[in-house]
């Protein structure tokens, strides 16, 4: 039989013929296994956020059998940081990571994309809560290079 690291995904998995669909920490949260036993499924991967087929979690079970020394570990994690914080984050990465293609003013975000290969001044867009929109900019031709007078 495979052990726990030649298929870790098997820690999600409820046992064949297992009409109920509890995998391992669920069967662990209705025994109210050692904290030990539960804290190492979870290291081998065990899904917290998995259900059971009537819909339940692990931490829903333990909670139904009483055992509350499972309650904190089984708990569904989210994520410590609210929405606006990870985009603060993401958006200083783009202008740190890509140069000063990236301005703002106002609620506006100006978006100024080109390469080395453009021949030309690249694409420039307006983003908004609203959504965002190209702006069409008039081309200039590049300047004539310097005459050199024939020897």
């Amino acid at each position: 039989m495979p052990s726990e690291r030649s298929a870790p995904s098997w820690v999600n998995l409820p046992r064949p013929g297992n009409r109920t669909g509890y995998a391992p920490l669920h069967q662990a949260a209705w025994h109210g296994a050692d904290f030990a036993v539960v804290s190492r499924l979870i290291a081998h991967g065990a899904w917290r956020t998995q259900r059971t087929r009537d819909g339940r979690r692990a931490v829903d079970v333990a909670r139904e059998q009483g055992h509350a020394h499972l309650l904190e570990p089984v708990q569904v994690r989210r994520l410590l940081s609210p929405q606006d914080v990870l985009e603060h984050h993401f958006h200083t990465l783009l202008r740190e990571r890509t140069g000063g293609c990236f301005e703002e003013y106002g609620e506006a975000l100006y978006v100024h994309g080109h390469s080395r290969m453009d021949a030309d001044d690249g694409d420039h867009y307006r983003v908004t809560p609203q959504g965002w929109s190209r702006i069409e900019r008039r081309r200039t031709p590049p300047p004539p290079p310097p005459q050199h007078p024939a020897p």
